[in-house]
């Protein structure tokens, strides 16, 4: 990540960038969790100047559009946290996976209490006001209720844009196997799945995989926090932390089978 705000900085696009530390709740249990959510709703001032690294003059920022992908800890304090600033801020989501499609998503997890004080407060994740959401294939998704609009993301053509990325992300899609017919995703491994029913299934799956496919057909496309030694030895890994769909252009066509229990990374294509 900043190796990507480094380059992001340099290619001259852009007035300020700013590379953002995540928020993570799940790091601690219990009270403390509860206390460190209720304060970024509180305090939200503060909590936006220590998540984000180097100078941040939050006092001089003012903001018309927020863009993001979606519910994010960070995200919905300082979108809401702006739009107190400016009543008229519009906030954009753009495609994010499987979470754009269901019929309930994280609005939908918050508890009783961070809504009382999100709404208390006007600041996190049931104070938010979605304007649009950009998605691929705007007539699956299954709550266009939550948003004032749902519109169609158009695909990336630019060849400029596209030499620009792999500049800034500096990826080689050759060294990625573009043969493989079948990529099955990973995502039991994250630490974000503990049901072994689901690992279960998994096994069950790339069992079918590797009984109907050559093993030079198919890959296991590995999440980027994903235990590395899940597997055995000889299975075919794709190990990376560069976002997948920076390879789709080139890996996925008509042709291209994509397995998984769960994972944004092979909705959002």
């Amino acid at each position: 990540a900043e190796k990507v705000a480094q380059r992001l900085d340099k290619c001259g696009e852009f007035a300020h960038v700013y590379l953002v530390d995540n928020i993570d709740y799940d790091t601690v249990t219990g009270l403390k969790k509860q206390a460190a959510i209720v304060s970024g709703l509180f305090f939200p001032k503060k909590t936006i100047t220590r998540y984000v690294r180097g100078e941040f003059k939050i006092a001089e920022k003012k903001y018309d559009y927020t863009v993001s992908s979606g519910y994010l800890n960070f995200n919905v304090i300082f979108t809401t946290y702006f739009r107190k600033r400016n009543p008229k801020l519009r906030c954009v989501f753009l495609d994010d996976g499987i979470e754009s499609y269901l019929d309930k998503n994280t609005e939908d997890t918050y508890s009783s209490v961070y809504r009382m004080v999100s709404r208390l407060t006007g600041i996190g994740g049931a104070a938010m006001r979605v304007e649009k959401l950009y998605v691929y294939l705007p007539e699956l998704v299954a709550a266009k209720e939550k948003y004032r609009e749902v519109c169609k993301l158009p695909p990336i053509k630019s060849p400029e844009l596209k030499a620009r990325m792999k500049d800034i992300f500096q990826y080689e899609v050759g060294s990625y196997g573009q043969n493989y017919r079948v990529t099955y995703f990973d995502q039991l491994s994250t630490g974000d799945f503990h049901n072994e029913n689901l690992i279960r299934l998994q096994e069950k799956i790339l069992g079918i995989i590797s009984a109907r496919w050559d093993s030079s057909q198919w890959m296991i496309k590995m999440h980027p926090r994903a235990v590395k030694d899940l597997y055995p030895d000889q299975s075919h890994k794709l190990v990376s932390s560069i976002p997948w769909e920076l390879f789709c252009d080139d890996l996925v066509d008509e042709n291209t089978v994509l397995i998984a229990v769960s994972s944004t990374a092979c909705i959002t294509p």
